[in-house]
């Protein structure tokens, strides 16, 4: 039997709005009223297609288990969600709370360029310990069927990466919008990338 695992990420929230500014995981930001009605409608658009899960996974941040509950309850689907910290944002370290252009100067950018995916902020995470620790995560999961995990976009596209071999440029230009899905398949033990960073309108 084959696995699907959805990766949405989270509606969006308030770090998302606030400009220069360097947010990381800061797992306390909640939604916005917008990005509540992002995961209202999400949910709505999901039950339109027959697209519900048969298990729920979320990362422990609040914009991320407001989304699962907001998208979830717009289905009229009550379920155990699952939290795991392996689904978290990546860690930037003593980056959080920062300005970026102060962080981002020349010098720092061109480490930023020639470490690639191994590069670390400060006490931080690589690209590549999330699309590890992403990986681990998505390999122990048992269940077959169908699966939901609310998420990061940093994560998601940390995990794609990894997958698909992809260079430091390419993750870096991957970011997949609020509320966006994409898809993972398993089958013989494998998992395969099938999509990335879709508005559920393109998944019908």
């Amino acid at each position: 039997m084959s696995t699907e695992l959805y990766l949405i990420r989270h509606g969006e929230a308030a770090n998302n709005v606030r400009q220069n500014y360097i947010a990381g995981r800061s797992n306390h930001f909640p939604l916005t009223e917008n990005g509540v009605e992002q995961s209202r409608k999400l949910g709505a658009a999901l039950l339109g297609i027959g697209l519900l899960p048969d298990v729920v996974y979320s990362s422990p941040a609040v914009r991320a288990l407001q989304t699962a509950r907001h998208t979830l309850n717009a289905m009229s689907y009550k379920t155990l969600i699952h939290e795991d910290d392996r689904l978290q944002e990546q860690d930037v370290g003593e980056w959080v709370g920062r300005v970026a252009t102060e962080v981002f100067t020349d010098e720092q950018v061109a480490e930023i360029d020639r470490l690639g995916k191994e590069f670390r902020s400060p006490g931080g995470e690589s690209f590549n310990d999330v699309g590890d620790r992403t990986y681990e995560w998505a390999d122990s999961i048992v269940d077959d069927g169908r699966i939901f995990a609310f998420t990061h976009g940093g994560t998601i596209r940390c995990l794609a990466s990894r997958l698909e071999s992809w260079s430091h440029p390419q993750t870096y230009q991957t970011r997949p919008g609020n509320t966006s899905v994409s898809l993972l398949t398993r089958t013989s033990g494998d998992w395969q990338l099938e999509y990335i960073g879709k508005d559920v309108e393109e998944i019908k």
